[in-house]
């Protein structure tokens, strides 16, 4: 049932945003099914890398810090 709602609402776009000779998913639900057989559980937190874990020059942390925390 939600894929059939996701088909209606977003089925006129295709694997490729700015190709309008790719066959829409509406076409190919199939397409869309796989890729909900393949995706993956999010990582969990400590599996991901801060912003204090990144190797950055010392002159440019400052500025990337700010605009990490945004």
């Amino acid at each position: 049932e939600e894929v059939r709602r996701f088909l209606q609402k977003f089925g006129h776009f295709s694997d490729s945003g700015n190709d309008c000779s790719k066959i829409p998913w509406r076409e190919t639900p199939s397409l869309v099914y796989n890729m909900i057989e393949m995706a993956q559980e999010p990582m969990k937190n400590e599996h991901c890398l801060g912003f204090k874990d990144m190797k950055l020059p010392v002159m440019k942390r400052g500025f990337y810090g700010g605009l990490y925390r945004r």
